[in-house]
């Protein structure tokens, strides 16, 4: 017991720390590592949402994590028990929260989460996980837990939790060598994206862009191009979902002698010479004109002096398969292939996208340079985004003019023109649909054997300390 109120009081040393601490980074690092120590868990992480700053970066730090688990981590927490927690103010203890990643057989107790939200100046919330006997955090180590995020709110109440400037941005090496300020963002998914321009820049062979549309596949051609051995010369482009089949010939070759004019009309093959010609959009060529770009990928003769990219959101396997697309060009494409995530694959960028499109829409529109408010953020984070950047945009523009015409301080979620329909969507996750789940279990069979929680863990093949701790965390009472 002695150990264990020593350590204790370590760890509230080191929360004070905390607060004294100009760089909070290393103070943060042994709080974390004395919850685990405390808690028995396995791992743990912080998120702070800055509130002086509306737009400010979300500061995270972990430990204890590997590399995979901060992915997993990263893409679960915005819609899983962190932003349960943050949303209703309240701890999340679930053994169930875990359950979307695969699980060894070997580990026959389920995963567990405590997730307890943050104030004092700062939303945010602790995060543990791990494997605790019983299948439950035992309750002096969620009560250690919930005190720790008490001090620190009655401790910073009336200023800023801050930590440091968050230097955990996989994307900064690549961007001090790179010029992409199109691509905004800061996810590990970008940062890949950014690996493989570098090798795409480094070749001079045919480069296949893929990903869905509205990710900017143009944009990152260009980055290609102009960090390329041909970034002197022109970088043309054709799109071939605005060019009928009978004329793709002309545009790429120029129209036809007979045709033409006193003035010479070159094509967009000479027009790219010494360059890059992008091809755009090239799935939807039609099969029967496809050899034309066969051809233009393997000239007889003389090597061109030109380098060829192409795009395509399309899934070129499939059409393939279906004989829609030429079997042959699609090895020729695809020699060096590169992928451009969707929104829903780089959730960590919304928040910086966010503010980049409203401040350039608000120059754009001479509007106020009004910010979201948590709650758009949130919502904005949690919305998967079928339409990618495009969407986005276009709500935010929405949601600008409107903010701007009733004069409010903030772009609330209300002023989203589709921001019921995000809503619904935002909640539909896998841990709030388990945790119905549970709830709906739990409750019909308590109810059927009287409230008999031994009878009902007999029941579920549950221990009966886990049954309490879920009938306690799901909110289930007595009527």
């Amino acid at each position: 017991m002695t150990d264990r109120a020593g350590s204790e009081r370590d760890l509230y040393l080191d929360v004070l720390s905390i607060l004294e601490a100009a760089d909070t980074t290393e103070p943060w690092k042994r709080v974390l590592a004395g919850l685990v120590s405390q808690t028995g868990a396995e791992s743990a992480y912080v998120e702070l949402h800055p509130e002086s700053s509306a737009g400010e970066r979300v500061w995270t730090l972990f430990h204890g994590c590997s590399a995979g688990d901060r992915e997993r981590i990263r893409a679960a927490t915005s819609r899983g028990p962190i932003a349960a927690s943050m949303a209703s103010g309240s701890t999340v203890h679930t053994p169930f929260a875990r359950l979307d990643v695969p699980v060894p057989a070997s580990q026959n107790i389920p995963w567990v989460v405590l997730c307890v939200p943050l104030a004092g100046g700062a939303s945010g919330a602790l995060y543990l996980e791990g494997q605790p006997a019983g299948g439950a955090f035992p309750p002096e180590a969620v009560q250690t837990v919930e005190n720790v995020a008490r001090f620190l709110d009655t401790a910073l109440r009336g200023r800023t939790l801050a930590g440091p400037v968050n230097t955990e941005d996989p994307t900064l090496p690549f961007r001090r060598r790179l010029r992409v300020d199109a691509f905004v963002g800061h996810s590990h998914a970008l940062a890949r994206v950014f690996e493989q321009v570098e090798l795409a820049a480094a070749r001079d062979d045919t480069v296949l862009i893929r990903g869905p549309l509205a990710t900017g596949k143009t944009a990152l051609a260009r980055v290609i191009h102009e960090h390329s051995a041909r970034k002197e010369g022109p970088f043309v482009e054709v799109d071939f979902i605005t060019v009928p089949g009978d004329l793709i010939h002309g545009v790429l070759y120029g129209p036809s002698r007979r045709l033409l004019s006193r003035t010479y009309e070159k094509g967009k093959v000479e027009e790219a010479e010494g360059g890059t010609l992008f091809l755009d959009d090239i799935a939807t060529v039609p099969l029967y004109w496809q050899g034309i770009l066969l051809r233009l990928l393997e000239p007889q003769g003389a090597k061109p002096n030109r380098r060829v990219i192409a795009a395509t959101h399309a899934n070129l396997e499939e059409l393939v398969a279906a004989g829609q697309f030429r079997q042959d060009l699609f090895l020729r494409l695809s020699g060096f292939t590169l992928h451009l995530p969707s929104l829903a694959e780089r959730r960590e960028d919304i928040r910086d996208l966010m503010d980049s499109l409203l401040g350039t829409l608000a120059e754009k529109r001479a509007l106020p340079q009004l910010r979201p408010s948590r709650g758009l953020y949130e919502l904005c984070e949690t919305s998967d985004w079928p339409g990618n950047v495009r969407q986005l945009r276009n709500e935010l523009e929405a949601a600008l003019l409107q903010a701007s015409r009733e004069g409010t301080a903030f772009i609330e979620p209300r002023h989203l023109a589709d921001g019921r329909r995000l809503r619904e969507v935002s909640r539909t996750s896998f841990y709030e649909e388990t945790r119905q789940f549970q709830q709906d279990l739990l409750r019909r069979e308590l109810k059927a054997n009287d409230w008999n929680v031994i009878e009902v863990a007999r029941k579920l093949d549950l221990p009966r300390s886990h049954l309490y701790n879920l009938i306690q965390t799901l909110g289930l009472t007595r009527p």
